[in-house]
């Protein structure tokens, strides 16, 4: 039986890549262009969730496997639906499979907050999208049931209050699913299915500062905090809100009649493709290399877990795959993803100087976010990995070793960052897959030049004849050679001395987000309002019966007008209330 469910995970994770086939959908930036990149990645990145599925120590790997399989079936399900009730119905389908694999663990507070959290945005966003489903295409109310589904399953700003708790108690290789996988299915089914004109160039507008607003916010609480899961899930936020200002610009200047803006808004778009493809392989390594050094120290305090990547048994260079490609080291895929929006940004400067002084300073702050978002998995890493641990988390740790699945998987997903890059950027340069100038194509031949370079001197330093094996290991924060724990840098260290200039919306104690405690305590007291309207109401007071029904009767009308307003356009209120 263990057997038949890993040749069908194996099978649902690859099969509809041979559907997709079939359905002879267009191999170009086309309407299915969308459903072609999700599953192409949900089998690349999915099948190292598979490996490490194989090494994970449960005592129900059945559950684990057959929870996957229902997990990935519903995303793929996701895709193919369309505009249809199964659309709502694959994307819970996707949810119970999660709920199988939280099964075969034992619960915790943290694990039962998890899940709460995943149903309950699952659930909200799975009701609106029904909702899209059932109404006219043309109806402006659906598509804005429609936008914000996708914008809460996909922790858009000021939607992202239950994502850093899913992260916080999810096992290991279920954040690796949700953050490199399923949070790609609603930014693309955006692409697929939003049209830019089912909103006007004014709510585009008002997105966009949003969607920056969390950019910065979400790099700014991951540098500062002190949670290893919710480190990771604030730098998805980030980089979530980077995808949405991508893709909101497409929509946004893709309208427009001038020309210079129409060529911005298809380069965005390929920024977009490039930025998914990054996140969704990065961050999949990301959450299993830091997960699993998260399960081995038994703690999500990086401080606590400081050095448990010297005793964990995972080779350095390993550790640090994910960590490189955000760092933007040369030749991996964040270098290409990152390096591409700072030669966006030149392209900026040479536009007509009311053009470039209103769209330049908003991509300056743009820039900030996404440094603090790097800096905090290179605090990760260095805490983590170069420090030394404790006595207890050494003596906690003699004689476990990590699985091979899971050292084949880190491996799988590194060799990606550093081969994709070569592949990608020599296909977008020599096929003219995109219609591109020859500014663009220029530089897209830079970054295959650089890839290859980098590749090949990787290669050599690591397995050629000028690799030298080191002698001794030499500490990054004891001079003197003095291997105790308690001299060993904390992740505090590196943030602290900046929070006074960046870090005021993170606690200095904990290192959690204020502004986000702030807004679930008022959406607490939102929810409260109906306590209080029962207690009034059961009350006997005649005078409130009255209140509320004039009430009730004020906000009909209000409702009424406001959506008649919207949908005519017309200042004539009058015709409709007589």
């Amino acid at each position: 039986m263990y057997n038949i469910l890993k040749f069908l995970l194996l099978f649902v994770l690859f099969s509809p890549l041979f559907f997709m086939g079939e359905a002879g959908f267009n191999w170009r930036l086309s309407s299915e262009f969308p459903l072609i990149i999700g599953l192409i990645l949900q089998a690349v990145t999915g099948f190292s969730i598979f490996l490490y599925s194989l090494g994970e120590e449960s005592k129900n790997q059945k559950g684990i496997f057959f929870g996957y399989i229902l997990f990935f079936s519903g995303l793929a399900g996701s895709y193919f639906s369309g505009r249809t009730i199964y659309l709502p119905f694959s994307w819970e389908l996707s949810t119970l499979g999660a709920f199988l694999v939280y099964t075969s663990e034992s619960y915790s507070k943290l694990k039962t907050k998890s899940l709460i959290s995943l149903y309950t945005a699952s659930g909200v966003s799975g009701i609106l999208l029904t909702c899209w489903v059932f109404l006219p295409p043309e109806n402006s109310v659906g598509n804005i049931f429609f936008l914000v589904a996708l914008l809460i399953k996909s922790a858009f700003s000021f939607f992202h209050l239950w994502y850093p708790d899913l992260h916080e108690g999810s096992p290991t290789s279920s954040s690796a699913a949700f953050s490199g996988i399923a949070i790609n299915l609603p930014l693309l089914l955006f692409v697929q299915y939003f049209n830019p004109e089912f909103m006007g160039i004014f709510t585009y507008k008002v997105l966009v500062p949003i969607a920056g607003i969390g950019i910065f916010l979400g790099g700014v609480t991951s540098f500062f905090s002190k949670d290893i899961k919710k480190i990771l899930a604030y730098s998805t936020i980030e980089k979530v809100n980077f995808l949405w200002l991508c893709l909101f610009l497409h929509k946004l200047w893709i309208q427009g009649i001038d020309a210079e803006m129409d060529f911005f808004a298809e380069i965005f778009l390929i920024l977009f493709y490039i930025t998914l493809l990054h996140h969704s392989i990065s961050k999949s390594y990301q959450f299993l290399v830091f997960g699993k050094l998260r399960d081995l120290a038994d703690t999500n305090s990086v401080d606590v877990a400081k050095g448990i990547g010297r005793i964990a048994g995972i080779p350095f260079l390993l550790l640090g795959f994910g960590t490189f490609s955000f760092a933007l080291l040369p030749g991996t895929l964040g270098f290409v993803s990152e390096a591409t929006y700072l030669y966006l940004i030149s392209r900026v400067v040479d536009l007509e100087s009311g053009k470039s002084i209103v769209i330049l300073p908003a991509m300056v702050i743009f820039i900030i976010g996404l440094a603090l978002g790097s800096m905090a998995h290179i605090r990760l890493y260095l805490t983590l990995t170069l420090s030394m641990p404790s006595e207890e988390l050494i003596n906690k740790n003699k004689g476990k070793t990590p699985s091979k699945y899971i050292i084949y998987s880190l491996i799988y997903l590194s060799s990606l960052l550093i081969l994709i890059p070569v592949f990608l950027t020599g296909f977008m340069t020599y096929t003219g897959f995109f219609e591109m100038d020859k500014g663009l194509n220029q530089w897209f031949l830079t970054l295959f030049n650089v890839s290859v370079i980098s590749l090949i001197f990787y290669f050599i330093m690591i397995y050629g004849k000028f690799s030298h094996r080191i002698e001794k290991r030499v500490l990054w924060d004891c001079g003197n050679n003095y291997r105790g724990s308690e001299l060993s840098i904390p992740a505090s260290v590196i943030s602290e001395p900046l929070h006074d200039s960046l870090g005021l919306t993170t606690s200095v104690i904990d290192g959690e987000s204020m502004l986000d405690d702030w807004l679930k305590k008022k959406l607490i007291n939102l929810l409260n309002i109906g306590k209080i309207w029962i207690g009034e109401v059961e009350s006997g007071d005649i005078s409130n019966y009255i209140a509320f029904s004039s009430t009730s009767l004020l906000i009909t009308l209000a409702i009424i007008f406001f959506y008649k307003f919207y949908k005519d356009n017309t200042w004539n209120f009058l015709t409709y209330l007589f």
